[in-house]
């Protein structure tokens, strides 16, 4: 499972960028609990952001990236 981020630990935890064709680029920095699968945590996140985002704004993103920049032990 993904960990609790702080916004201490990471200078933007979550950048949203709206390219020339106005399609929505996500990017989110994340880090893993060690011992947890990164490649499930990372499309468990993916997944989430895309829903609650095209839930709550009605507007789909075109891209979530999942950047894992370390381990919690």
């Amino acid at each position: 499972t993904a960990s609790r981020i702080t916004t201490s630990a990471f200078s933007k935890p979550v950048q949203i960028k709206i390219d020339k064709n106005n399609r929505l680029n996500i990017i989110v920095d994340i880090n893993v609990k060690y011992g947890a699968n990164v490649n499930a945590t990372c499309e468990l996140v993916q997944n989430k952001i895309y829903e609650n985002v095209a839930f709550m704004t009605g507007y789909k993103p075109n891209d979530v990236t999942v950047n894992v920049l370390g381990f919690d032990i």
